[in-house]
């Protein structure tokens, strides 16, 4: 037994400068001249999780890049090391400005998995009528996933919910989408949402043919009264 420990740890010991080497590796290839190259670095350092928190700098520098793909694979990868990555929230936050809606997603989706740093990028997407319904419903996603620290969002999720007029009663589909993330948003935001019991009881009280809908707004409202 004492063998095999011993061998266990000299293994994880030499190890350890192999993994940092690697890293190392991956974050020149960030810089390469071949877009193929920048491309699988950025990929592999998102495969790496928080273990990749070394190369935020390089991944933030990489939101830059010339390449579409290599932008959005470095927000995935900044996503992937989380709260480690708050360094790079007011890149990800410029990102949100992407031409690209794909970017646009993916830097969504991480500031959602880095934490309250995102809030203030992320309800100005919400707030953003001309942006599409697509890149609303992530953006509203992912302030779900940050909870309550998102509170500051409530009143731009309420806004989603209101209603659009005599000349526009019923929301289109994919609106109905981005109103179902938001109603479910509040509902992870919990206690801290209570500005929207009135918005959610009357959503309660109105008829809807949508059972999906109608059952999300029951539960929300049972979380942020609880």
């Amino acid at each position: 037994m004492r063998s095999l420990t011993g061998s266990l740890c000299i293994a994880l010991w030499l190890a350890a400068p192999s993994a940092a080497a690697d890293l190392d590796g991956l974050m020149r290839d960030l810089k390469s001249k071949d877009s193929d190259v920048r491309r699988t670095a950025a990929i592999e350092l998102g495969k790496l999780g928080a273990e990749a928190k070394p190369a935020v700098d390089a991944l933030v520098k990489a939101l830059k890049d010339d390449d579409v793909y290599v932008r959005r694979f470095s927000a995935q990868a900044l996503g992937g090391i989380g709260p480690d990555a708050s360094g790079s929230v007011s890149a990800l936050t410029l990102a949100l400005r992407d031409r690209d809606k794909r970017v646009v997603e993916a830097a969504a989706q991480a500031l959602g998995k880095i934490g309250s740093g995102g809030v203030q990028g992320l309800t100005a997407v919400v707030k953003d009528r001309n942006r599409p319904a697509e890149v609303r419903r992530v953006a509203i996603e992912s302030l779900g996933k940050i909870g309550p620290d998102a509170k500051s969002a409530v009143p731009a999720l309420i806004d989603v919910l209101k209603a659009r007029g005599p000349r526009r009663p019923m929301p289109t589909d994919m609106e109905q989408v981005v109103r179902m993330e938001a109603v479910q948003t509040l509902g992870k935001i919990g206690p801290d949402a209570q500005e929207a019991v009135k918005t959610l009881e009357e959503l309660d009280a109105a008829r809807n043919r949508d059972r999906a809908f109608k059952a999300a707004v029951k539960e929300a409202l049972r979380k942020i009264k609880k």
